[in-house]
């Protein structure tokens, strides 16, 4: 197993024991409000927008900070069955059941269409088949965010940083990624070139 998917492995179990109490989601997911912020910012997420999060995990942090504080509705996808339902508990125990939906699926070969913005974690992988999946389903101007390992993670976490040239980015106080990037697709096309 990589380093990478020696971490991914641990945050999951981790996050499976995490989401059984509101009270501990909230401390641990903490760090995040921050990272979503400045996510919503720079995709210029709103009340109108439909957000895809993408690797939401057992503590859909992201998914529930971007309903939060942005007002949008959000679809939190998740590919490993026992997550996705756990993280529907902890969205329900959070009191967000009528904002965030989560579906089971693996985004690098399956997603709805229909959303305007989406936001894929760290873990998430492969990220160029997520990325050409995203491209694909989006709707004409649509915005993805993706999150850059930090140079010491590098090797651990796929990246797109060298493979698409984004369109923006804002730096995240993360130890594992130091940014996240901004891709807007054209908003008279679906599809961006390579």
């Amino acid at each position: 197993m990589s380093q990478a998917g020696l971490i991914a492995g641990l945050t999951s179990r981790w996050e499976k024991l995490l989401c059984r109490s509101t009270f501990v989601s909230r401390i641990y997911s903490r760090p995040y409000q921050q990272v979503v912020r400045r996510e919503i910012q720079i995709a210029s997420i709103s009340t109108t927008d439909v957000v895809l999060n993408v690797g939401c995990g057992a503590v859909p942090f992201s998914a529930m900070y971007t309903a939060l504080f942005s007002g949008a509705r959000v679809w939190a996808v998740e590919r490993q069955p026992d997550a996705a339902r756990l993280a529907e508990k902890c969205i329900n125990s959070w009191g967000l059941q009528k904002q965030v939906d989560v579906i089971t699926a693996d985004a690098a070969c399956s997603i709805p269409q229909g959303f305007t913005a989406a936001l894929v974690a760290l873990q998430a992988e492969p990220k160029e088949a997520i990325f050409r999946r995203l491209c694909e389903a989006a709707g004409p101007g649509a915005r993805l965010v993706f999150r850059e390992p930090s140079t010491q993670f590098a090797g651990q976490y796929d990246s797109l940083a060298d493979l698409y040239q984004a369109d923006g980015f804002t730096r995240q106080d993360m130890v594992t990624f130091d940014r996240s990037l901004l891709y807007r697709l054209p908003a008279h096309a679906n599809q961006r070139s390579r």
